[in-house]
């Protein structure tokens, strides 16, 4: 489905043409030069099953139709545009003007579109029965109808024929007339014309209308409860004879209390006077604690804000003390796995370090740990390093200063090592001659081996 402007004559190729009214009108699509949103929808029995919307076009593809032949189903395609979005489709402007829809079908079998006149039967279906009921109703309407058009006519200075104006001059027949002529009855007598005097008048009779009283049904003839308890409420007595307690006495008052009331309401000047002082020194009170309320409230609020002004300085203050420290520590730790890594025989200066980082404020006691079994190791190496030199030259004097010192710090050596030693140390003592000998070919050797 299309919005289009169809109202525009044909121009060089002709366009198709349909009938109208017994006429060929000729057709020509033209695009819209503005977007407007249009919404597409199909109804099964009243139902939407399919909907889709666009600009100007709308389309709805592969859609399986059932057969109506049997008149079970039927199916409506409706196509509108959404006045939320686009108002301004309701007013005639050049836009608007020649608007038309445009509908393409593309079917594998028969396909038969008729317009939708459900609207207009009951439009028809609702006059006929306001004819069926007044009958004349249409006609009359028609009349009148034509003469307003004439009134207005004539109201705006147009001329109007004899038999136009003896339709605006057409007397207006009442309405209980118009029924007693429609029902075949005589029309209400006209009032006797004027005669002179001395002339004799029929006197013609007064009718009175009764009027209809309509009986109202029983209770009993009811099952309905409702219905009953209304109607047995209707043919109970209508008047009550309870009268209230204080005999219709209430809210009445003497003369005298109105005298004093009135005096009691009556106000001098000087009291007039003195209550609007009263109400100006109130007002003036009023700004005065007003400003009071003020000022106590600045007061609260810059004392408040000048003790959170201090807390978040202490608080950074704290958080400065806290991230030093922890710089302090990340450095120590680091510097002592540094040392921990590197070979050097300054153990005191480890041992000293090791000590400053295990009492430093929450150490990695982990670390100086591994830390001191580090040092241990490179203390013990160290040892066996200096004993191992002492053996390859034989020199009972080092050798001895190397146990010597390592029991007195007790560190432990390699237990083969301290045996081999120890026996070396004895065979000095006890063979010299022998020992002098295997030390004059360790230290040749010694000095003979390449040095790294």
């Amino acid at each position: 489905v299309e919005l289009k402007n169809t109202a525009a004559p044909a121009q060089g190729k002709a366009a198709p043409a349909q009938k109208k009214g017994g006429a060929e009108v000729v057709y020509e699509e033209h695009p819209l030069n503005e977007l407007c949103p249009i919404e597409l929808e199909l109804l099964e029995n009243d139902t939407r099953i399919l909907s889709t919307t666009g600009k100007n076009e709308a389309l709805l593809s592969e859609t399986f139709l059932e057969s109506t032949l049997d008149g079970k189903v039927e199916y409506i395609l409706q196509a509108k545009v959404d006045l939320q979005k686009y108002p301004n489709i309701t007013q005639d402007t050049d836009f608007t003007r020649g608007l038309g829809w445009v509908l393409r079908l593309f079917s594998s079998n028969s396909v038969f579109v008729v317009r939708d006149t459900k609207k207009e039967d009951r439009e028809r279906e609702i006059e006929k029965s306001w004819e069926d009921s007044e009958p004349g109703r249409a006609e009359k309407s028609k009349k009148n109808r034509q003469k307003f058009l004439l009134q207005m006519k004539l109201r705006e200075g147009g001329q109007l024929t004899e038999a136009e104006l003896a339709i605006v001059n057409e007397a207006r027949v009442p309405k209980k007339k118009q029924e007693e002529i429609l029902k075949g009855g005589k029309a209400p007598a006209k009032k006797a014309p004027v005669t002179a005097p001395g002339k004799q008048t029929k006197k013609e009779e007064i009718v009175e209308e009764k009027p209809i009283q309509r009986t109202l049904p029983r209770s009993e003839d009811h099952t309905l409860a409702e219905a009953r308890q209304f109607l047995e409420h209707l043919e109970g007595p209508r008047v009550s004879d309870i009268y209230p307690i204080h005999g219709g006495m209430v809210d009445k008052r003497s003369n005298d209390s109105r005298m004093a009331i009135q005096e009691a309401s009556k106000m001098s000047k000087e009291e007039m006077v003195a209550m609007l002082v009263r109400n100006i020194a109130s007002r003036e009170n009023l700004k005065f604690a007003a400003k009071d309320f003020r000022d106590n409230l600045i007061r609260e609020f810059t004392e408040l804000r000048k003790a959170l002004l201090e807390q978040t300085s202490e608080y950074l203050k704290a958080r400065a003390e806290i991230r030093a420290k922890l710089n302090d520590k990340r450095e120590k730790e680091k510097k002592l796995i540094d040392l921990c890594l590197i070979e050097t025989t300054e153990f005191e200066k480890i041992e000293a370090y090791i000590k400053e980082v295990s009492e430093t404020e929450e150490a990695d006691m982990q670390l100086v740990f591994i830390a001191r079994k580090a040092y241990k190791n490179a203390v013990i190496a160290s040892f066996v390093e200096k004993l191992n030199a002492a053996l390859a030259i034989l020199d009972p004097q080092q050798m001895m200063n190397v146990l010597k010192d390592s029991r007195e710090q007790g560190i432990p050596l390699p237990l083969e090592l301290e045996e081999r030693t120890e026996t070396l140390l004895e065979e000095s003592v006890n063979n010299p001659q022998a020992f002098a000998d295997k030390q004059k070919e360790a230290q040749k050797a010694a000095k003979a081996k390449p040095k790294k």
